[in-house]
């Protein structure tokens, strides 16, 4: 596309339909950028979605819920726990101990 210009007194020596044709060009030209920026936009937004929903499975992934749980221990895994509540003296626990 080149890149032409006029002035303002070659504009108003230009007849009307000269000046309607620029016109309607322009207009052509507007219509055909405005429909190109709302496919990019939509591809944008697309993209913005897309990243948003990986963003929240790593997060989730990285911050949530882990798999470990205490009530699914191995057999013969041993827990912090299991070293306290053989020094109680009374063989009480140490969820009933008051400190």
């Amino acid at each position: 596309m080149s890149k032409i210009s006029f002035s303002e007194d070659e504009l108003n020596s230009l007849s009307k339909d000269v000046l309607v044709k620029f016109f309607l060009q322009l207009q052509d030209n507007f219509q055909e950028l405005s429909r190109q920026n709302d496919a990019n936009t939509k591809e944008l937004l697309k993209q913005i979605s897309n990243l948003q929903e990986q963003l929240a499975i790593l997060t989730n992934y990285r911050f949530g819920r882990k798999t470990e749980k205490t009530s699914e221990m191995l057999d013969g895994q041993r827990t912090w726990l299991d070293g306290c509540s053989s020094k109680t003296t009374d063989n009480q626990s140490m969820d009933d101990k008051t400190y």
